[in-house]
Formats: C-alpha cells, structure tokens, sequence
C-alpha cells in the first residue's frame, strides 16, 4: 500500500490540474457567448456604380460583408438610362448581383431612393427581389409588413420591419418611404406607401406608431431607415411629413434613425420631447429656427437611451466627391441653419469628400456607432455610445 501512495498522489494533482483547465475553458466559453450576442449592422446610401478593387462602391461593401446585415438607404445605382424602364430594370438586376458576389452571404434590406425608381436608374422591386435576402435561419428575421393585431399591413420594400435577435440582444428596424419623390411612377397598389402618406392619423403613421410600440413593450434597440432626411444639414430643407414622423419617434425613443440623399455625413445629439420647452422637435430652415431645448443630452460622444433620438446622416457609401456647395451653400453652417447651430454634434457635418458607411454594433447593454471609411479608417468626431442603464 506503501509503494501506492506516491502513484496516488500524483493522480490526485493530475485530476486537480484536468479540472482548473476544464473550469478555465468553461470560463472563456461562457465570455464567447457573451461576445456572439452583439448584433453588427452596417448601414450606408448613395451607393453609385464604382466597381473594382479600388471603387468605392466596392469597398464599402466589402467593409458591409463582415456584419450580420447591410442596410442600403436608397439610391443604389447611378448608371441608368432616364425613362427607359427596360434598361433600369436590367441596370438594377446587374448592380445587385454584383452587390451579392461581393458580400457573399450577408443580407442586404433597403429602402428606395428616387434613383431607385424605373424613371432613374434602377427599379424597386427588382432590387428587393434580387440583393441577398435573410433566410431565417440565423439571428436577421426577414422583413414584413404584417404586425399581430393590426389589421394595416406595410409592404417590403416600401414599408416594412425586421427583427435581428441574438440571445438577449433584440433590435428591431423601421423602414419608411416617407417623402418618397418617384411615386407615380410605382405600381397603384404600392402608392398608399410613397410619398405624403405619413401625416399624424394616416394608415402609415399609425403602423409605424403600433410598430414602435410594440418594440419597445419587448425591450428592443429601435433603429429606423429612410432614404430622405427629416432634418437636412447637407441641403438645409424639410420634407413633407418629416415633423410627424421625428416627434413620433421620439415619443417612443427609437434609438437611431439613419438617412441618405445629402451627399454627405454629419449626425445630431439626441433629441427627445419633453413637457415643459420641447413639445414637438422644431425643424427649419431659417438661423432663428430650432429649439435647443430639444437636445436631451449636450455631450458629443457618451449617451443614454432615454436621452432622445440620434439622426445619423451617410449619403457616401459610394460618393468621391464633396456636397456642392454652389448648389447648397448653406450646408453645415450654423449661421445660416438653426439645426446646425443646436442639434449637430460638433465638427460632425462635412461637406469635402468622404466615402463610407455607418457601422452599429450593439449589444443588450449598449449600442455603440461609427464612420467607417474605405480605407478602414474611423471618422472619429462621428462615434458615438449609447449606455441601456
């Protein structure tokens, strides 16, 4: 018995180091599986037809294909023939099999731009038969337009919304056409979506509130889409119906709302009403406009998620060129835009060239943004971090 106790010592250690290593995985296991739940979108519009290794289109796609979802906000391609449909339909399936090659499996959802429309360039409903659609099968659901219990159904790719869930992050995305420029030129049935069709007390309007409501009873990151901005810093102009649509959005405290068309990127502070000095989120046009009150948290970088909503602007996924600004002389000046002067975060708006895409990765507990450029590098001034506390 003597003679077994060293072999029965040296058993006992051996069990001892097996176990701290298997303890030691399981701890870097259960970190991984914290790590998985992040949900990484990419977000960009204005996508134009710059093809090849050193196109900007292509990069920026590139730069897409490592996220769970690319959302595209209209104005896909450039390269089409005015009011020859036959041509845009067939420019449209092109760019979005190209867009597909490149990004391999990654979903693609959009929301047009009037570049989009048959009369341009493109044509909405190829583009959304034909980019990369979610299977189903992992954490992007597939868009719809149907909500259990209301009777009004939206319509991919017009109006619709998708759920993306991993683990205990849920994120729901809220698309819109709202100021939509093209829309005589859809098909009858798809008119209710388009154009000024969001006004308080419309069908539109209280699908996207019911929509909104229904993410935010379930705990969901509320991120919305549309081509058009409802606050423009690029062209210093209001669309119709975007008033209705900001102050809806803010009552229920959607986190982001990203927009294109300005073929530049600048984004806002959080905005949020209040009852008391913002009931309602002035937009304008004018210097004297705009209501600083309606800022719910001064800070350029460090949020929380009841401070308000942050509208954030990328119409370069695939421009080279600066915002011209003989056409648009009062973009991003404060002097001259009331907007500029209260609700951007600072050095945020810019009108030189820069191309790239807006990236979110979020998670339960945060939902941190970027300027992605081609080159891989960051727009630092745009970042920024919203704590779920």
């Amino acid at each position: 018995m003597k003679n077994n106790i060293p072999l029965l010592f040296s058993f006992i250690i051996l069990y001892a180091l097996c176990s701290c290593s298997i303890v030691k995985n399981n701890t870097s296991s259960s970190n991984n599986i914290t790590s998985s739940d992040s949900i990484t979108i990419a977000i960009g519009g204005d996508w134009d037809d710059k093809w090849g290794p050193d196109g900007a289109t292509e990069l920026s796609l590139k730069k897409g294909a490592s996220h769970d979802l690319i959302l595209m906000l209209g104005d896909l391609s450039y390269d089409g023939i005015d009011n020859d449909f036959e041509y845009n339909i067939q420019n449209a399936k092109n760019w979005s099999n190209k867009a597909n090659k490149i990004v391999g499996d990654t979903p693609m959802l959009f929301v047009a731009g009037d570049h989009d429309s048959k009369s341009q360039d493109g044509d909405i409903m190829t583009y959304a038969e034909t980019l990369n659609f979610p299977s189903g099968k992992k954490a992007v659901r597939p868009p719809t337009g149907k909500l259990e219990g209301h009777e009004y159904e939206g319509k991919y790719p017009y109006l619709w919304f998708n759920d993306i869930i991993k683990g205990e992050t849920k994120v729901r995305v809220v698309a819109t056409s709202v100021a939509f420029q093209e829309s005589e030129i859809e098909a009858p049935e798809m008119q209710k979506y388009l154009a000024a069709q969001y006004a308080v007390g419309s069908e539109n309007y209280k699908w996207v509130e019911a929509v909104y409501a229904d993410a935010q009873k379930k705990g969901y990151w509320i991120i919305h889409i549309n081509h058009l901005p409802w606050i423009d810093m690029g062209k210093n102009q209001s669309f119709v119906d975007s008033q209705a649509m900001i102050d809806l959005a803010s009552k229920y405290e959607v986190n982001v709302l990203l927009t294109a068309s300005s073929h530049n990127i600048w984004r806002t502070k959080p905005l949020k009403t209040n009852k008391t000095n913002c009931s309602s989120i002035a937009l304008t046009t004018s210097a004297s406009g705009a209501n600083p009150n309606c800022v719910g948290n001064q800070n350029n970088k460090m949020y929380h998620k009841d401070d308000g909503l942050i509208q954030a602007h990328v119409g370069v996924a695939g421009k080279t060129l600066g915002l011209n600004l003989e056409k648009y002389p009062d973009a991003c000046d404060p002097d001259t835009d009331g907007e500029v002067r209260h609700y951007l975060a600072d050095d945020t708006c810019v009108t030189d060239a820069i191309t790239g895409i807006v990236t979110l990765t979020i998670k339960k507990e945060q939902l941190s943004g970027d300027f992605l450029k081609v080159d891989g590098s960051l727009f630092e001034p745009y970042s920024f971090v919203i704590e779920n506390k």
